[in-house]
């Protein structure tokens, strides 16, 4: 068993150089996700990891995007949030939900972009998939709308689109292809800065992303965005450390329970001879190797490495290991239990400050919503002032409305009268000065009738004074007129 258990460490040693990237292996994803989730096998992906969170989706709550000189980055409120979100791949298993598939290679976000009408929409890439796809290539109900002003909130899951409204609201969606590479990796970095803050009105600083050690959870500083990384230095750990995580992979990959029974989702471990002496133990060869292996790298030349990677030493086929001494498996033995212990202890330190910051956001929201509460009562009450108030101005101006119109019926009934009496006083008038003029006309006709009758007598009179006269003349001249003397023709001497 001892040379079985040299074999397959030295084996995984190898394996795990080859399939690591800036020495991320499985079991440093399995020592620190195991206390926040369980690790399952799919026949499909190998081993795959649920997180203990009730309706939990990946990149939907918990978080905020970030903007970085990565991109937009997703930084996650969760403790294992560094991994799962950073590394591998999402798939959704009809049995278990949503499920991480390890993988090896950082990234801001491993997820898919779009945009339309007025929203950002993000997905989680399944193991394989590529950044030349199309938007029905990925579920609807994966997608998570919003409004692109609220990209950059805190609380960005108040204001996602309910998924199942995705397949009616969105359909002339645009694939968002904005890349980047760094170290031979390629990917997505989301929508241009400039455009979301010409759209938000507000300046987007690019933070750079600053790796620790020492704090899990991921923090968002004004000048830096610091993310959980482990302590990735060669001999990082005791031996009997090494040794036993590398037991665990073994245990893990084989279906059997370590710390506690691993969910096998219906699959059957795989059966192990722990009766059969060491001498008769076989070398584990490419051809006889039941572990799962890891989900390898995204691109091509790790993939192909991955495989081309021997998975034991071919010293050790031909050189058979010596038993340890009884003492050094002792020692090993306590090393192994104090880690073990320390580990618990860790764990369980972290459960209660996870604990205790799960109660203080508890009780922050209870305050929240209840000074929510209370603003909402005042708001009502202000609503219902303002509205008794309206109304109150409403009716003061119907009355207003009213006076006015009955005054402006009275001024028009006073004009329409005034206009009356002025009418009948003109009328008045226009008699009055017409029968003057017709008593005027009469007074001009019988004055001029009467001058008539004057110029009349007075023709008459003195037509008769000339006839008399006419009459008169010759009488007149046969008395002055000598009798020798002729008379003058013509006129008769008046004189």
């Amino acid at each position: 068993m001892v040379i079985l258990l040299a074999t397959i460490t030295l084996g995984l040693v190898n394996k795990t150089k080859a399939q690591g990237y800036g020495g991320i292996s499985f079991n440093t994803f399995y020592q620190e996700l195991s206390p926040y989730g369980s690790w399952v096998y799919d026949a499909r992906y190998g081993q795959v990891w649920i997180a203990d969170a009730p309706g939990f989706e990946p990149y939907y709550d918990n978080g905020r995007w970030v903007y970085t000189s990565y991109g937009w980055t997703w930084a996650s409120d969760y403790a294992w949030g560094w991994a799962p979100f950073h590394y591998g791949r999402w798939t959704y298993l009809p049995t278990w939900g949503w499920a991480w598939v390890p993988g090896y290679e950082w990234g801001p976000a491993w997820v898919g972009w779009c945009q339309n009408d007025g929203y950002y929409g993000w997905a989680p890439l399944s193991p394989g998939m590529g950044y030349n796809f199309s938007y029905n290539s990925v579920p609807h109900n994966y997608w998570r709308f919003v409004q692109q002003q609220y990209i950059t909130g805190p609380s960005i899951r108040n204001h996602i689109i309910r998924p199942e409204r995705n397949r009616n609201q969105f359909s002339n969606v645009t694939i968002i292809n904005n890349t980047q590479v760094n170290n031979n990796i390629t990917y997505a970095t989301g929508p241009q800065r400039e455009a979301v803050e010409k759209i938000t009105r507000q300046k987007i600083n690019t933070r750079p992303v600053a790796f620790t050690s020492k704090d899990e959870r991921t923090r968002v500083e004004k000048q830096e965005v610091r993310m959980y990384r482990p302590d990735l230095k060669p001999n990082n750990g005791a031996a009997g450390n090494n040794q036993r995580t590398d037991l665990q992979q073994d245990k893990i990959q084989q279906g059997q329970p370590v710390n506690g029974a691993i969910k096998t989702g219906g699959v059957k471990p795989l059966p192990t001879n722990t009766t059969a002496p060491a001498n008769t133990a076989q070398p584990v060869t490419r051809n006889n190797d039941r572990r799962i292996k890891p989900l390898p790298s995204n691109t091509q030349q790790d993939a192909a490495t991955a495989m081309e990677e021997p998975v034991v030493n071919r010293r050790t086929e031909q050189q058979p290991m010596v038993r340890p001494p009884l003492q050094k498996e002792n020692e090993l033995q306590q090393n192994t239990q104090r880690q073990n212990d320390m580990r618990q202890q860790r764990v369980k330190e972290q459960l209660m400050k996870e604990q205790q910051m799960k109660t203080q956001r508890e009780q922050q929201q209870s305050q929240q919503q209840n000074e929510q509460l209370r603003q909402n009562e005042l708001k009502q009450q202000q609503a219902q002032q303002h509205e008794q108030l309206r109304l109150q101005q409403l009716q003061e101006q119907k009355l207003q409305q009213q006076r006015a119109l009955q005054q402006q019926n009275e001024q028009r009934q006073n004009e329409i009268r005034q206009q009356r009496e002025q009418q009948q006083r003109d009328l008045q008038l226009q008699n009055q000065q017409r029968q003057d003029e017709i008593r005027q006309q009469q007074v001009r006709e019988q004055r001029a009738e009467q001058q008539r009758m004057l110029l009349q007598q007075n023709r008459q009179q003195q037509n008769e004074i000339r006839q008399q006269r006419i009459q008169e003349a010759p009488v007149r001249q046969q008395r002055n007129t000598p009798m020798n003397q002729k008379p003058r023709s013509g006129k008769p001497n008046e004189n």
